[in-house]
C-alpha cells in the first residue's frame, strides 16, 4: 500500500471516509476509483465534565468482495489529504481487515480440526477436576480411523451430583 493515494472524503450522504487509489483522483472524471473505503463514525462522549468526540472505523462496503469501488463524482462534497495520524490507523486497519480475511479462509478450511476441539472441549467439560491431567488433545484423526476400536476400552464418565441441575 505504499504506492498508493491516500484521502479524506466527505459524502453527500454525511458519510467521512478515507480511502486510497492506485493513482491522483480526477475529480473532474464522471466517476471515482477508489479502494479499501473506511467509514469514520464520530460519537460525542462526555468525558471528565467536557464532551469528547471518539472515533471508529469500519469497512464502509463490508458485503462485497472487491477492493476496488467505483464512485460517481457527484455524490462527493469534497476530497482531501488525509493527517497524519488518521493515516497511520487507516493503514493499520486496513491491514488488520486483510489479516482477518485470510484467517476466515484458514478457519474455514479446518474444519476437521475444529471438530477435533469441539470434542476434546465436551471431553474436558464431562471429566471431574481430578482426572483432567489424563485427557489428551488429538486433532489428528486419520490415526483415529487406522486403529482397532474393538482394542479401545470407553472410557467411563463420572459426574459429580453437584454438577447435575
Amino acid at each position: 500500500m505504499s504506492d498508493l493515494v491516500y484521502y479524506y472524503m466527505k459524502l453527500r450522504t454525511g458519510d467521512n471516509l478515507i480511502c486510497c487509489a492506485e493513482k491522483e483522483l480526477d475529480v473532474d472524471a464522471v466517476f471515482l476509483d477508489i479502494m479499501h473505503p473506511v467509514q469514520l463514525i464520530t460519537h460525542q462522549v462526555p468525558f471528565q465534565g467536557r464532551i469528547m468526540e471518539s472515533m471508529v472505523m469500519q469497512p464502509w462496503v463490508p458485503f462485497t468482495e472487491s477492493a476496488m469501488i467505483t464512485l460517481p463524482t457527484d455524490s462527493v462534497l469534497l476530497i482531501g489529504e488525509v493527517k497524519e495520524p488518521f493515516l497511520k490507523q487507516y493503514k493499520s486497519f486496513i491491514t488488520k481487515i486483510q489479516v482477518q480475511d485470510s484467517a476466515s479462509v484458514v478457519e474455514s478450511s479446518g474444519d476437521e480440526s475444529l471438530d477435533a476441539l469441539k470434542d476434546f472441549v465436551t471431553q474436558l467439560l464431562q471429566t471431574p477436576p481430578d482426572r483432567i491431567e489424563d485427557i489428551e488433545y488429538d486433532d489428528d484423526e486419520e490415526d483415529e480411523e487406522d486403529e482397532d476400536t474393538s482394542e479401545q476400552s470407553t472410557p467411563q464418565t463420572i459426574i459429580p451430583k453437584k454438577w447435575l441441575h
